[in-house]
């Protein structure tokens, strides 16, 4: 009896075990998918989500919480009056789709993290349909319990190459800092650019209308004929449709530019305020070193580089076996009569196995890949640097070009625009200058000025273009150096 009833108790844990192996296996059968409280969702922990302007920052979607006796962090706003800085700091902290680059980063970090671990053990429960018969007695029921594990080097190797994909999609978010950099920049100068020449456009508006009250006085005291006066009027009028066109083109200028500031395309911009683009004193050489240091299109590629070595190694371990480790429980049930000694005794089986990598071709020809990956990483990295290279050589000359223009203007040409346009307002209130020159002298002096306001643009704009050929500013919003 005593027997009987023990070996209806291991037959119950038997199917005790192999039951808790289905339950754990399939928590939707039984209704146990957990479902974290209200309050309690997981959240990163500090510094573990990249931001685009630091690299770190909480989630979007709720305000920072602030610690007792902190200080809350400014909102990145614009006055009524920005710089090119301010401009570009707000489109980082704002623009969502660098915002989504920053997120993908994050994401890839956590990759090294699954792929260099272990795999999951395997719990197996088997149940004889037909029990077989042995010496002590009849098999009922099997438990198992094994674990693979991979040749040694294998998983660190699948680690290091996920480390390096995250590597690369870091320096892949620089870049893509460095774009929006650059794109905020050349639309901050084109909307400098209207909007100065709005700015002059209306100045020398007052200009005409002083002009055309002197030809007003002139005309009423019969000096000059009514033509004068007609010609000033006739100036206004032209003056107030290059004025529509102009304003036409702020409007489009500013939707793209808060296209890029993640805003509404009619929201009112602060109006631009130019600081002065000085030249640095580097020569071509010096330049050229810092791009190399500083692109990161440059470090993406010597990872990539090192990714690929990387995944050499790992086809060449794949020549050797990988080992599985498991122990089997069975459960034996007593015989009604012990005529054995072990009658009813469990049998404990530990077992290894290894995989036999015999099918050599496709090993073979992983490693050929990698090779091939690892050519193609150093030609491309070979490829960039020429390309950086012709990059820097290009701006330089350009922004070189650009500083002559501006200088010239502001010293020579504008000065002697401003000295005839007074000599002639003194001579036409003489007699001596007719009011067609006295008019093409103000005309000459407005066109030169609107020129200027485009040339001190394009310098504004050549400048961003050396910048980016540099791979300059990524120590003001990111924290990689």
């Amino acid at each position: 009896m005593i027997r009987q009833r023990f070996s209806v108790r291991k037959q119950a844990i038997g199917l005790a075990c192999g039951w808790a192996l289905v339950l754990s296996a399939y928590p939707a059968a039984a209704g146990q998918f957990p479902e974290p409280a209200a309050g309690q969702l997981p959240t990163p922990a500090a510094g573990e989500t990249l931001t685009p302007a630091t690299g770190q920052a909480p989630e979007r979607d709720a305000p920072a919480e602030t610690a007792p006796g902190e200080t809350a962090p400014a909102e990145t706003t614009l006055g009524t009056t920005a710089g090119l800085a301010e401009f570009v700091a707000y489109a980082v902290a704002k623009n969502p789709l660098l915002q989504s680059w920053a997120d993908r980063h994050t994401a890839s970090t956590e990759v090294a993290a699954q792929v260099s671990a272990l795999p999951d053990p395997m719990l197996s429960y088997g149940f004889f349909a037909r029990t077989p018969e042995t010496r002590v007695g009849p098999q009922e029921n099997v438990v198992g319990l094994s674990q693979k594990l991979p040749f040694p080097g294998k998983l660190s190797l699948r680690g290091q190459i996920a480390r390096k994909d995250a590597e690369v999609w870091e320096r892949t978010y620089e870049e893509r800092l460095l774009d929006l950099v650059h794109d905020v920049s050349r639309s901050y100068y084109d909307y400098y650019r209207v909007f100065h020449v709005i700015r002059v456009t209306e100045e020398e508006k007052d200009v005409i209308r002083r002009m055309q009250d002197v030809a007003q006085v002139r005309y009423a005291s019969g000096i000059v004929t009514q033509q004068d006066v007609l010609k000033a009027q006739l100036s206004l009028s032209a003056l107030e449709d290059k004025l529509t066109t102009l304003r036409r083109d702020l409007k489009s200028v500013s939707a793209r530019l808060n296209h890029y500031l993640d805003r509404v395309p009619d929201a009112p911009l602060a109006q631009p305020r130019l600081e002065p683009r000085v030249l640095g004193g580097e020569d071509i050489d010096a330049l050229y070193a810092r791009a190399r240091d500083d692109r990161p299109e440059l470090a993406a590629a010597g990872v990539n580089i090192e990714k690929a070595q990387a995944a050499r190694a790992l086809a060449r371990r794949e020549y050797y076996p990988d080992l599985t480790l498991s122990v089997n429980y069975t459960f034996v049930d007593e015989r009604p009569l012990a005529l054995l000694e072990d009658n009813g005794k469990d049998v404990l089986q530990l077992k290894a196995a290894i995989n036999l990598p015999i099918w050599l071709g496709k090993r073979r020809a992983r490693v050929r890949e990698a090779e091939a990956n690892i050519a193609m990483a150093r030609n491309r990295r070979a490829g960039l640097r020429t390309k950086i290279a012709s990059e820097v050589q290009d701006t330089y000359s350009r922004v070189t070009a650009a500083h002559e223009l501006v200088r010239l203007y502001d010293g020579v040409i504008i000065p002697q625009a401003q000295q005839t346009f007074l000599a002639s307002e003194a001579g036409y209130q003489t007699g001596k200058v007719d009011f067609l020159n006295y008019l093409d002298s103000q005309r000459m002096l407005l066109s030169l000025r609107q020129t200027r306001i485009t040339l001190v643009a394009d310098l504004g704009r050549q400048h961003v273009d050396l910048e980016r050929a540099l791979g300059a500013g990524l120590d003001q919003f990111s924290n990689r150096r």
